[in-house]
């Protein structure tokens, strides 16, 4: 709905408030119980501004203000229901310059607005995140902040808050201006509903945006008068904690005591130290102040500091009144509150992030959502180096409660991370600690971003990549490069790790379109390393995953060196996930089993086919009929082995999973599929791809009830897999078997058997590590068995 602006509100002075165009709405002084449940008298409605979204749960709904003499209240519906990261904000205008820019830096601007924002509210409805700040001539303090620190009830269907007069700086007969806005987290977030401004909101029924190209601007706010109120109601404490909790606050002192009480409350009897007691504490009072700016608020200045304690802390005041004359009731109850104060040790291990990341001189510090931290950076929190890459910070936080020992278990959600240098966050989600009071002090020792030291290695390491570019006839000024996550790999453009086709080491020919280059990744590097190619500073494999290689130190090191370097297979550009020359792959079948005769045909199906036409798929009958006629690549005629050669062309899918037929019905109808792994690296068109021989049928069941091979060593399954696989083979009788397995380059990775097996099948689990427990990276590997005499191989593919 439109909202007439306002050359049509020259009357709401006579009754405080105007809704909808034409609308007035009558107002009455009302103390609200903010607990989530609408009790706002109707006449207290500023806007029935429901239905005008297309999506319910961003959908601002009626809107109610009232207040009474120390508060103001605001209250809407607003039924919230699934979306992450929704946000409500509420501008406050008092007839300050006001603000131009939104305090969160969402897509919304008041710059042609006749009344700019001096307060704003805030609330993230995930997480009941909260913020007061107010506009300062050219940015917004912070007031308060932290979880539900404005008392602001969310997630009940109404949401409602009530703040201080005091705190808006304004009193009965002012005039101010409000307008609630609906948005979602993100810089390019507008106001998906907004109760001023519905003609500039990003949400209509007929549709919505979720991003704005440019910021929102706001131009309207709807009129409010503070009403007058009497007070006949005393005032009560509503708080007590460390005034080192206070957002921002820094250093260690514990000698202050913050007392929040529900209304501003009259200086002189507030400030007069024997109308104040402490509890379950030897420190004395020495002086009291009542805030200057927030009234409401005082402190008591002891002459000891506290000390964290599993026990409680408590204050007590007696007459003191607020600003009407009423006097605090001294019933136990509405004049007490209790605090625990909780000391938590933050170590940081930063050894392996500064190993990659250091700066002259570095600096940590811990941001959070429980004060004394906060979320904005380096506002305080700095850590102290102690040596060794170890960084800690020992903060104190104070915890309302009850007065009672034991107590319910007062506990708050500590969402934090360490910041590096002011700009770096750790790159994990957010951690959390629960801040109880089960005891005084706590440690938190942990590594940057979670690191653990298997991850990194602990010398250097060379790796040789080679990668084709033949395709794309490079000529003497193009330019190939490898990027990646691990330095001195970066994902800049332009790259600044250039390959050469040069005949110079590591390259082997010069002008042969091949491309090589030795990286060295130095000691404290992270093992698994992703990366691509580029050429011409345009990255290959657009929209598929990166290449993979794992630093396993244990087996490599550099060029040179007793180890020797990593050797990457040769590699085409753009071929991720598909092969960059011809292969021609050869399967072969024993059908021995099922007896085919003259007039029986056996085939192999299987995908995907992307080629056209495709040279394998999943028709019946098949296009890929096999031989058993002793013609290459058959060996011999009718022995019950049929043979078939496919050539894969260039671009095909490196994974293919396929199955016999016979007589066009399929084998193992309830198992998976069989994977070949296209082999570019080292096959090709006259030097296929041999795979071992297969058993028709038998795919990954036991083989104890059907004739039995005298030596099988049958595909893995799953394959490829993550992270386990089993090796399954038969011997023909009781002896010794060996299975290893093997990278590409040969060298051994692990031994998996190596003893005396019974005849029959046996089954051996791998998990993809190496014989140190390290997990090894994504690529082919192969398993080789040794059974006496008899020895047979398979390729193995492991997907990370």
């Amino acid at each position: 709905m439109n909202r007439t602006r306002a050359t049509l509100v020259i009357a709401i002075a006579l009754v405080g408030l105007v809704g909808l165009a034409g609308s007035i709405h009558g107002l009455a002084p009302q103390t609200i119980a903010v607990d989530g449940s609408n009790d706002f008298l109707a006449e207290n409605l500023l806007d029935a501004d429901g239905y005008d979204c297309e999506l319910v749960p961003i959908d601002i709904d009626s809107v109610f203000v009232t207040n009474d003499v120390n508060k103001l209240y605001i209250g809407f519906q607003y039924d919230k229901d699934g979306w992450t990261g929704n946000q409500v904000g509420i501008a406050i205008s008092t007839g300050g310059a006001g603000g131009t820019t939104d305090p969160w830096g969402h897509a919304i601007a008041w710059n042609t607005a006749p009344h700019k924002p001096d307060y704003h509210c805030y609330c993230n409805m995930d997480n009941s995140w909260q913020e007061l700040r107010t506009w300062n001539v050219s940015s917004w303090d912070l007031l308060y902040s932290g979880t539900s620190s404005l008392g602001w009830v969310n997630n009940t269907g109404f949401e409602e808050l009530g703040l201080n007069l005091s705190d808006l700086g304004i009193s009965a007969g002012d005039t101010i201006y409000i307008e609630i806005i609906s948005t979602q987290d993100g810089s390019s977030k507008g106001p998906l509903d907004a109760v001023a401004n519905d003609d500039l909101q990003l949400s209509t029924p007929g549709g919505t945006t979720w991003d704005a190209g440019s910021p929102v601007e706001l131009d309207s706010m709807i009129m409010y008068i503070v009403q007058a109120a009497g007070d006949s109601e005393p005032p009560t404490i509503s708080r007590a904690g460390l005034a080192v909790a206070e957002p921002g606050a820094g250093g260690d002192a514990l000698d202050v005591i913050r007392v929040d009480w529900s209304e501003p409350v009259d200086e002189a009897t507030a400030e007069n130290a024997s109308n104040w007691s402490l509890v379950n504490t030897t420190a004395s009072i020495d002086s009291v102040v009542r805030d200057g700016v927030f009234p409401s608020r005082v402190r008591l200045y002891l002459d000891a500091p506290i000390a964290p304690d599993a026990d409680y802390f408590g204050v007590k005041a007696v007459d003191v009144e607020d600003l009407n004359g009423n006097v605090v009731v001294d019933n136990d109850t509405t004049n007490v509150a209790c605090f625990f104060v909780k000391g938590l040790l933050f170590r940081g291990r930063m050894g392996f992030h500064l190993g990659q990341t250091s700066f002259g001189v570095d600096t940590f510090t811990v941001e959070g959502g429980i004060a004394p931290l906060t979320w904005t950076l380096c506002d305080n929190a700095f850590m102290s180096d102690t040596g060794g890459g170890v960084y800690e910070l020992l903060a104190y936080f104070s915890l309302d409660g009850e007065c009672v020992y034991p107590s319910p278990g007062p506990m708050k959600t500590l969402e934090w991370k360490f910041v590096h240098q002011c700009s770096i966050y750790e790159s994990i989600p957010n951690r959390i600690y629960i801040v109880n009071d089960e005891s005084a002090y706590d440690t938190i020792d942990v590594y940057w971003d979670d690191y653990n030291e298997a991850d990194y290695t602990d010398k250097a390491i060379d790796v040789v990549f080679t990668v084709d570019l033949n395709t794309y006839d490079p000529g003497l000024d193009s330019v190939v490069a490898i990027n990646g996550s691990v330095a001195p790999l970066t994902f800049d453009v332009p790259s600044v790790n250039g390959m050469a086709d040069d005949g110079v080491a590591p390259d082997a020919s010069a002008g042969d379109g091949i491309y090589a280059l030795a990286v060295r990744f130095p000691a404290l590097s992270f093992k698994t390393v992703n990366y691509k190619y580029l050429y011409n500073d345009v990255y290959e494999c657009i929209g598929e995953d990166d290449r993979e290689v794992w630093l396993n130190d244990a087996a490599y090191d550099t060029v040179g060196g007793t180890l020797g370097p990593i050797v990457m297979p040769l590699q085409y550009y753009d071929r991720c996930s598909t092969i960059g020359r011809d292969v021609e792959v050869v399967f072969t079948v024993d059908t021995r089993w099922v007896k085919p005769g003259a007039g029986d045909t056996v085939a192999v199906n299987g995908g995907p086919g992307n080629t056209a036409p495709p040279v394998i798929d999943w028709s019946v009958p098949s296009i890929n009929p096999m031989a058993d006629d002793g013609v290459a690549p058959d060996a011999a005629a009718g022995d019950g082995i049929y043979s078939l050669s496919i050539v894969f062309p260039d671009s095909h899918a490196k994974y293919v999973e396929y199955k016999y037929l016979f007589n066009s019905a399929y084998e193992c109808t309830t198992q998976a599929n069989r994977y070949v792994f296209v082999d570019d690296a080292f096959d090709a068109v006259g030097n296929p791809q041999l795979l071992e021989l297969d058993y028709f049928n038998t795919c990954v069941v036991s083989v104890d009830d059907q004739p039995q091979a005298p030596f099988v060593l049958r595909q893995n399954f799953p394959n490829p897999f993550n992270p386990t696989t089993t090796i399954l083979f038969v011997a023909p009788e009781r002896g010794r078997a060996m299975l290893r397995v093997y990278d590409v380059n040969g060298r051994l990775v692990r031994t998996l058997l190596d003893g005396v097996v019974e005849a029959g099948e046996v089954r051996v689990a791998w998990d993809g590590t190496d014989a140190g427990g390290n997990a090894l990276a994504s690529g082919v590997y192969f398993c080789k068995l040794l059974v006496g005499d008899r020895a047979a191989s398979r390729k193995m593919i492991l997907l990370r």
